[in-house]
């Protein structure tokens, strides 16, 4: 993937969560502030995460766990 590819990609799913989360408004309750909006959008970026994580080889996540620690990564 070029980087824009990687670009877009990330923006794509970015918005694809923040769409869920939005269109989820109008049943949340009123009392909601930013504490319990935090924890939606933490809930949901995890959902995309165990979604990307299904069916993937544990060689490849393990790669992928060792760059991020090395390079610091997030």
């Amino acid at each position: 993937m070029t980087k824009q590819e990687k670009k877009t990609f990330v923006k794509a799913i970015i918005k694809a969560a923040q769409d869920k989360i939005i269109a989820a408004i109008p049943t949340m309750p009123e009392e909601w502030e930013g504490v319990e909006l935090r924890w939606l959008i933490e809930d949901a970026m995890t959902l995309f995460a165990d979604n990307a994580r299904f069916g993937t080889d544990k060689k490849r996540r393990k790669s992928y766990e060792n760059e991020c620690m090395v390079k610091n990564i997030l």
